[in-house]
């Protein structure tokens, strides 16, 4: 089966054809997709950058639902609205 990768994520580094998120964990020359790599969620904060491409978040990003402000409580980086 083959799909089309968006232009936001065209950028992102591939294993075999899929594109690989800017949080996941490198483990030996590979990624590993059930790992988050823990330096990257802290530093998506600090540095205002989206964990799935990696790139400077603008105005506008996405970082939780209406229940995650009421609790103030959000389990996910930041993410571009793309």
């Amino acid at each position: 089966m083959t799909f089309t990768i968006s232009d936001f994520l065209a950028r992102l580094p591939l294993f075999g054809e899929y594109p690989v998120p800017f949080m996941q964990m490198w483990i030996g020359g590979k990624p590993d997709f059930r790992v988050v790599d823990p330096e990257n969620p802290l530093k998506c904060i600090q540095e205002k950058i989206c964990a799935l491409c990696g790139v400077k978040l603008g105005e506008f990003c996405f970082i939780g639902g209406p229940l995650s402000k009421q609790n103030r409580l959000f389990g996910d980086p930041p993410r571009c609205m793309r």
